[in-house]
């Protein structure tokens, strides 16, 4: 889990108004805790250190995100409680989460923080030609707000391009398990054909699929091992719909690590010699 510091050019970020005026934060001052291994975080050692910021201006409305530290939850995991949450947003086989959550300081106690801890205290910055400064509070894991990122892997039907071979590019649908979801990508230069494949122990259904705003398939279904291939040209745009069925009984089935990778590689070499004319 990253800890970061998240600080915006918005009128709250002091009491006063600065109005649409750009601000270049200078320095943060800090207590800082300096290793290169891995430390319970109830017996970091920490230091009065002050780190100057690069003066770059920030526009209204912009943020600036600063690391401070890396943090190691236990094994089990920590128990959070969620107060609110953004809707989650795919993009591609990505998605990035926000939520507003409550945790519990004594999970903060059994965390141990790795490479050098930053505890922020203040951040000192410029405005209409003025200096001030603005106190931090202490990091409060009973409110706080994650981000959750990730790459959405271990189903979904996979997606292939072909040229002179077969070459993976990415799962397609990453957030369609037993919801349907819409999906889309843009043919580069020197492609010819692309390749939908079912390679996990799922069933994949499209209901329809467009190349360049022209429906070319609809009601398509994919079971395990079957794949489906349509030529294409540079430039193409190409959308569909769809959602995919898993047959594991939970999640924690699905492929993943070096399994996941060789059902992709055991369909590359079987289409290896694969041409398009």
């Amino acid at each position: 889990m990253h800890s970061c510091l998240g600080t915006s050019n918005t009128n709250n970020i002091a009491p006063w108004d600065h109005g649409a005026d750009t601000i270049i934060f200078e320095q943060l001052e800090s207590e800082t805790h300096l290793s290169q291994t891995f430390e319970s975080t109830s017996k970091a050692a920490l230091k009065s250190l002050a780190y100057t910021l690069p003066r770059a201006p920030i526009k209204p409305n912009e943020t600036v995100v600063i690391p401070v530290s890396i943090l190691i939850t236990p094994i089990g995991g920590i128990t959070t409680n969620e107060i609110s949450r953004i809707p989650k947003f795919a993009d591609g086989e990505w998605f990035r989460e926000l939520s507003h959550q409550s945790g519990s300081p004594d999970d903060l106690e059994e965390m141990l923080s790795f490479g050098t801890l930053i505890a922020p205290k203040s951040i000192s910055f410029q405005s209409q030609n003025k200096k001030h400064s603005v106190d931090i509070h202490d990091f409060d894991i009973t409110n706080m707000y994650t981000i959750n990122r990730a790459w959405q892997c271990g189903s979904c039907p996979h997606l292939f391009f072909t040229s002179d071979q077969a070459v993976y590019i990415r799962e397609l649908l990453p957030d369609g398990q037993n919801t349907t979801v819409s999906d889309s990508f843009t043919v580069p230069e020197n492609v010819k054909q692309f390749t939908i494949a079912e390679l996990e122990d799922e069933t994949t259904y499209i209901d329809s699929l467009y190349i360049n705003d022209v429906l070319t398939a609809k009601s398509l279904k994919l079971n395990t091992g079957d794949s489906v291939s349509f030529f294409v040209s540079s430039g193409d745009t190409v959308r569909l719909q769809g959602r995919y069925l898993t047959h594991r009984d939970s999640a924690s089935d699905a492929p993943f690590g070096t399994y996941r990778n060789s059902l992709i590689n055991d369909y590359l070499n079987s289409n290896r010699d694969l041409r398009i004319n």
